[in-house]
């Protein structure tokens, strides 16, 4: 053997090792970091998917419930007090029904706890925009929830002094009956609070839908993945 060459076979054989180290760590960290992201982005499409199936659920509330109940309450507005007071039972009844219908958007809010036990997980992997925006949204989505429970909190405050006033008189529910529910302060407020309310959703609904929509541009979610996770 030449004089040095166990040196130089040792120092290779230590960066050989030192490589092979490094590759190999290396190799398990992005193999890590890339698992980290794919589990992000699953947990992100849930969150999404969440959030966009409230919108579509408001949706299904305003078609079904809100757009009768909003169409009724204007022509009860336009109606003079004494063609109120001439409608039939069965003219009536229909504006009844409207003042008296409840309503309710279903939500999972299990989702809304999954998005706070994973903050801190897309804030290691640097996703401060979606935590922030996907915040807001859940924020948002509390405060419709809010607005919707008053509007039932209304009907029911409507419904038991209906009962009280008019509850053992026998009264048929015809335009009479119907024009002095009307003149009930419960009635006047609850109408006027769920006209303006009603007269809003859709504009509600737009600006969730927009939030949740920036939301997955900040993650790069496309409405491919959302289709792919709502059909596993």
């Amino acid at each position: 053997m030449k004089k040095g060459s166990w040196k130089k076979e040792l120092l290779l054989s230590v960066v050989a090792t030192t490589i092979s180290i490094a590759l190999t760590f290396g190799t398990a960290s992005f193999l890590e970091k890339r698992q980290q992201k794919e589990n992000r982005k699953e947990v992100a499409i849930l969150i999404v998917n969440d959030l966009r199936s409230y919108t579509d659920n408001m949706r299904g509330t305003d078609t079904t419930a809100l757009i009768p109940k909003r169409e009724a309450f204007a022509r009860l507005a336009e109606m003079p007090d004494d063609s109120i007071r001439m409608l039939s039972q069965e003219e009536a009844l229909p504006y009844f029904a409207a003042l008296m219908q409840d309503f309710f958007v279903f939500r999972d809010k299990s989702i809304e706890r999954v998005y706070s036990s994973s903050i801190s997980t897309f804030r290691d992997l640097g996703s401060f925009e979606f935590i922030r925006w996907i915040g807001a949204c859940y924020i948002y989505v509390n405060e419709i929830e809010d607005q919707i429970e008053m509007q039932r909190k209304l009907i029911r405050e409507l419904e038991q002094k209906i009962i009280m006033e008019f509850g053992s008189t026998g009264r048929p529910f015809d335009g009479k009956m119907l024009y002095d529910v009307l003149q009930l302060n419960e009635a006047r407020y609850l109408m006027y609070n769920s006209y303006y309310f009603m007269q809003n959703y859709e504009n509600i609904i737009e600006q969730l839908d927009g939030l949740t929509s920036y939301c997955m541009e900040v993650i790069d979610i496309t409405e491919e993945d959302l289709e792919k996770f709502r059909n596993k």
